[in-house]
């Protein structure tokens, strides 16, 4: 809908995301999946006297026949469910919002 533009930036959706919800679609558009939106909470608590030494967050989509989506740099793929992002000297910017699609057909 007209909230997609919106979405995608938040959730950093890319090419890639939106082909793998298109290709678990049935013939008139239905993509299995049920949504949730987690949100981290970083920028109120930003007022450390400095920055994260040593920051890592941990993301497991929970069944590989899920989809995550979230913004962050450096994002590895550590299992097969898992993606991890590291950072040192962190000064959050924003806060995490991450994107989780459980598919449901199966």
């Amino acid at each position: 809908g007209d909230h997609y533009p919106a979405v995608k930036e938040k959730y950093c959706i890319d090419s890639g995301f939106e082909r793998a919800i298109a290709k678990t679609a049935d013939q008139s558009g239905y993509a299995p999946f049920q949504e949730r939106w987690i949100s981290y909470v970083l920028t109120t608590g930003a007022n450390w006297a400095t920055s994260i030494a040593h920051f890592t967050l941990t993301i497991d989509k929970g069944d590989t026949r899920n989809l995550v989506s979230f913004c962050g740099s450096g994002v590895k793929k550590v299992g097969p469910t898992t993606f991890q992002v590291t950072y040192t000297d962190f000064v959050p910017q924003k806060d995490v919002d991450i994107l989780l699609l459980y598919r449901f057909d199966q």
